[in-house]
């Protein structure tokens, strides 16, 4: 899929233009923005972001609230199940020029004069995805794969406990350690 560049252009703050102090900002993230970054296992999404950008003369401080809900395929079913959201984040943004090592601090050359918050909200997301999304309970799954699901796991476990072993790793069975 073709990226849409221009989609981004809208998460850019010019903040050279804004005075010191406190500015709010809100985005709303619903489809289009999901399909831009791919995120790996959500479908799509409709969440909200408050961003409290607190403009400083050497610093910015960056604190965003980002709440609502992912659409997601069940991890067991594979059914859509919508996930809530609520993120809580602070980062700084520190204006230098050299190279800065931490999770929390962005570094920006004295030159630059707009963000764009696209690429960090995108990052805050993916982290606070759990690696599986599931029904809570297994009752809201859809019946018919899990009594697929079920089907097969019995054969598998037949077939591997019925294969006949190695006649050389049966000899190890033997064994004890002393």
């Amino acid at each position: 899929m073709k990226r849409k560049e221009s989609y981004v252009k809208q998460f850019e703050i010019v903040f050279s233009s804004l005075n010191l102090g406190k500015h709010s900002f809100s985005f709303i993230l619903k489809g289009e923005f999901f399909e831009y970054f791919e995120i790996l296992g959500v479908d799509s999404g409709d969440l909200i972001v408050d961003l409290e950008f607190d403009k400083m003369e050497n610093l910015i401080t960056l604190y965003f609230h980002i709440s609502g809900q992912i659409e997601s395929p069940c991890g067991r079913c594979m059914e859509t199940i919508f996930f809530p959201l609520e993120i809580q984040e602070r980062l700084y943004v520190k204006f230098s020029d050299e190279k800065i090592d931490n999770e929390e601090l962005l570094i920006l050359s004295p030159n630059e004069y707009k963000l764009n918050i696209s690429d960090l909200i995108y990052e805050l997301i993916h982290v606070n995805i759990p690696i599986s999304i599931a029904h809570e309970d297994e009752s809201k799954c859809n019946p018919e794969i899990l009594k697929y699901l079920k089907s097969n796991m019995d054969v598998d476990n037949t077939t591997s406990q019925e294969k006949e072993i190695d006649p050389r790793w049966n000899a190890l069975l033997n064994t004890k350690k002393d």
